[in-house]
């Protein structure tokens, strides 16, 4: 009978001991989760913040930092490939509703002084970001 106790006693420990156990993997994989979704966000904020920089450039923009305080970046977004959208969108309305920001063209002027082909600058972006 005392060893069945003994037993018994010996069983109950390794359960609470892998109770315990368990509960701490538990904690450690939450604060994990935690990590992994306050990186991608991160991520995603910091490709879109250079695709609208990028784009702000592309344009014109006199001053790229005082644009992206004003510019309204909801409409923008990041899938999980990286493409940005929404970029061009929101550099066309801050250019329609703060146009001093920009340098405006002469006439007759390339749309592309620097001799390549105009393109989205989100995209430009994302073939940047899978390059690098």
């Amino acid at each position: 009978m005392e060893h069945d106790e003994t037993r018994v006693g010996e069983l109950e420990a390794a359960l609470h001991g892998a109770v315990a156990e368990r509960d701490g993997l538990a904690a450690r994989v939450t604060e994990l989760e935690e990590q992994v979704r306050t990186g991608d966000a991160r991520w995603r904020a910091s490709a879109r913040d250079g695709a609208l920089a990028l784009a702000l450039q592309q344009a014109s923009c006199r001053d790229v930092e005082a644009a992206l305080r004003l510019l309204d970046a909801e409409g923008v977004t990041v899938d999980d490939a990286g493409v940005v959208q929404g970029a061009a969108e929101a550099v066309a309305a801050l250019k329609t509703a703060r146009g001093y920001l920009f340098t405006p063209r002469a006439l007759g002027a390339a749309a592309n002084p620097g001799g390549g082909a105009p393109g989205d600058p989100a995209a430009a972006f994302a073939e940047w970001l899978r390059r690098g």
